[in-house]
C-alpha cells in the first residue's frame, strides 16, 4: 500500500517543492505567488478566520524545469524564471503571458521589478556566471542595458 503525503492529497497544491514566493497586489487583496519544482506558479488568496489559510486562485504553467524565482510588480505583473533559462511575464488578471525571454543556460537566477508604475515598464534579471545584471525594456522586449558587477574581492589568508 502506498502512503500519500499530506501534500500530495491536499485539492490544487504543488507537486513537488515551492523555490519562490512573492506578494503581488491585487482586487480582492493581495495574492501569494508561489514558484515550484514542479514547473508551475500559483496565485493563492489568503482569507479564513485569522487569513490562516490559502485558496487557489489562478495557476500559470509553461516552464520546462523548475521555477526557482518569482517577482510581482505594483502594476498587475509578474515575473516567473526557471531552470530552462527562460523568463515569463504574466499579466496577473488575465493569466496571458505577456514576454519570454531566453537567456544562457543558469543565467536566470532572480528577478526583481522597480517598485510603484515603473513596474509596468521594466524588469531586472541576475545572471549568474555572466556576474550582470540586465535590465530588460517589456515594451520592446529587448535588453535595455546590461550592468556588469564588479569580481570580488578576495583578501589574502
Amino acid at each position: 500500500m502506498v502512503k500519500l503525503s499530506r501534500l500530495a492529497v491536499q485539492a490544487d497544491a504543488h507537486a513537488d517543492g515551492v523555490w519562490s514566493c512573492a506578494w503581488a497586489p491585487g482586487t480582492g487583496g493581495p495574492a501569494l505567488l508561489s514558484g515550484s519544482v514542479d514547473e508551475t506558479v500559483k496565485a493563492w488568496q489568503t482569507g479564513g478566520e485569522g487569513g490562516d489559510t490559502l485558496r487557489a486562485a489562478e495557476e500559470y504553467t509553461g516552464h520546462l524545469l523548475g521555477c526557482v524565482c518569482v517577482a510581482a510588480s505594483a502594476t498587475g505583473l509578474a515575473a516567473t524564471t526557471s531552470l530552462d533559462s527562460v523568463t515569463r511575464v504574466w499579466d496577473l488578471a488575465s493569466g496571458v503571458p505577456l514576454a519570454i525571454f531566453e537567456a544562457a543556460p543558469g543565467e536566470a537566477w532572480s528577478l526583481a521589478f522597480p517598485p510603484g508604475d515603473a513596474g509596468g515598464r521594466q524588469l531586472a534579471s541576475a545572471a549568474g556566471a555572466a556576474a550582470c545584471v540586465q535590465l530588460w525594456n517589456l515594451g520592446s522586449k529587448e535588453v535595455e542595458s546590461t550592468y556588469s558587477l564588479p569580481p570580488p574581492v578576495r583578501l589574502a589568508a
